[in-house]
Formats: structure tokens, C-alpha cells, sequence
């Protein structure tokens, strides 16, 4: 299955996906698990994803993320996604994510739409998304946001 390149898992029962599941579907540029019963994220499971463009993990109310290169982080942004660099579409809408770091899209610079919708995102920091350079639509609606402070101004004003 090295050549497939689009995956659709929406709409399942799955709970969990196994370490290196993906790895040697090199391909694959669209992985969709939406509406599934996930609620944590284990090891390297986007291993070996170097071509994803678009990844779907809406309605599963991750709440535990572990890697094997990071602590365990509780409501936060898979650390994986970093890895993923040809990323231009994500959504994650429908989760519990409470807080987002400077270091959590460093690396997906070619994302050009980001669903976060429907979490329970508290405050905004500038650094979040400041490699977003191709950023298109930022959804952001449905959570707790209390301040955004100057997270959407430009840092090239004259």
C-alpha cells in the first residue's frame, strides 16, 4: 500500500492507533479520523507521514498525548504534528485543547487552513502562530478565548 494516498477512517470506532501504524504508507497525503472514540495519542504514529497535507482528528476528545521524545501533555497539540511539514490542512476542531505553545506549529509553515473550533482554548499567544505565513482561515470560534493580546498584529509596521 506504499502508493495510497488518501485514507478515510471518519466515522469508526476506533480507539486507538498503534505506534508506526502509517509507517510505510509514504504516500499518503490526506489521513482522515474524525468522529471516531480516540481520546489519546500514543508514541510516533505519524511516523513515516513526511507527504501528509491534510489530517482530520475533529469530535474525538483527545485528552492524552505521549510521545517517545516528549512528557506526557494533557490537552495540548500533538507534539507529532511538528513533524509534519508538508501539513497545509488541519482540523482539530471538537477536542479538548486548552492551551497551545510557540512550539506547537513551528514546523507545519505550509499549513493554509487551521480548524480549532469547539475546544477550550483560554488566551492566545502571539508566537503560536507566527510561522503561519500561508495561513488562510484560522477557525477559532467555540472556545473560551479570554484575550488574544497582540496575536494578529504584524510585527513589520513602519
Amino acid at each position: 500500500m506504499s502508493k495510497l494516498r488518501d485514507l478515510d477512517l471518519s466515522i469508526n470506532c476506533i480507539a486507538f492507533v498503534d505506534n508506526g501504524a502509517f509507517i510505510d504508507l509514504v504516500s499518503l497525503k490526506t489521513l482522515l479520523l474524525s468522529e471516531n472514540n480516540l481520546n489519546s495519542l500514543s508514541g510516533d504514529i505519524f511516523q513515516g507521514l513526511s507527504n501528509l497535507t491534510m489530517l482530520d482528528l475533529n469530535e474525538n476528545n483527545i485528552q492524552f498525548i505521549q510521545t517517545s521524545a516528549l512528557h506526557n501533555c494533557l490537552t495540548k497539540v500533538p507534539p507529532d504534528i511538528r513533524s509534519l511539514t508538508f501539513l497545509r490542512f488541519l482540523t482539530m476542531k471538537n477536542n479538548l485543547i486548552s492551551e497551545m505553545t510557540c512550539e506547537d506549529f513551528v514546523n507545519t509553515t505550509q499549513l493554509t487552513e487551521l480548524h480549532l473550533s469547539s475546544n477550550r482554548i483560554l488566551k492566545l499567544e502571539k508566537c503560536v502562530f507566527e510561522s503561519l505565513t500561508k495561513l488562510k482561515l484560522l477557525d477559532l470560534s467555540n472556545n473560551l478565548i479570554l484575550t488574544f493580546g497582540d496575536t494578529f498584529k504584524s510585527g513589520d509596521r513602519a
